[in-house]
């Protein structure tokens, strides 16, 4: 769905009194996003996963979470260090030599240590998902997913009419969508009776 059609579906769930083209659409639109943008959060999921390579640092507009870090020139894998651990032996944090580890210096920022500019990492990463904004845009889940957008906006609105017990109800719902979600992308290769017994739970 669209995000104009999202909004449609939403009104449509008993909301219409929010689609009056000022503060009520404004908020429709807000829960909506902050909807998806919670779905996005809640895993590693595969439609989000991306890779970019380059010299460290390597700065990746839309980086959310970092998968693994690789120096793709010797074969390396990175592992993940605080820059307070490496504070502690270097407090300029720039001893030079074969990158042995990674960390972030930003929110977009993959930087290595020992610093290596010689070197191509490579980052497995989940990026940022988008806000929704033009009446055209669309998320970047499986359409087939795109009503749990709308069952999270659906909580919010509840709990800003004060009424919980719909809200609940609704949340449990999409957390056994959620679920359903989690099976059919992060587990697609389950033998046909595993997938059976595990999605008639959802049904």
């Amino acid at each position: 769905m669209t995000f104009a059609e999202l909004q449609t579906e939403f009104f449509a769930r008993g909301f219409d009194d929010l689609n009056d083209a000022g503060a009520g659409l404004t908020r429709a639109k807000r829960w909506l996003n902050d909807a998806l943008q919670e779905i996005y959060d809640t895993e590693l999921w595969p439609f989000l996963q991306a890779s970019s390579s380059g010299a460290a640092p390597l700065t990746i507009a839309d980086l959310g979470r970092v998968i693994t870090v690789a120096d793709t020139t010797h074969d390396v894998p990175l592992a993940w260090r605080s820059p307070s651990d490496i504070y502690v032996t270097d407090s300029a944090l720039n001893d030079t030599g074969s990158a042995s580890w990674w960390y972030l210096s930003s929110s977009t920022v993959v930087t290595v240590y020992p610093a290596d500019t010689t070197a191509s990492v490579t980052v497995r990463y989940s990026k940022t998902g988008v806000e929704l904004s033009a009446a055209g845009d669309t998320p970047l889940l499986p359409s087939r997913f795109h009503d749990l957008i709308v069952d999270g906006a659906a909580v919010r609105a509840y709990k800003n009419k004060d009424n919980f017990e719909a809200g609940q109800f609704v949340r449990d719902e999409w957390e056994r969508g959620l679920e359903r979600m989690r099976t059919v992308l992060l587990h697609p290769h389950y033998d046909t009776t595993d997938f059976i017994q595990a999605t008639r739970t959802f049904v």
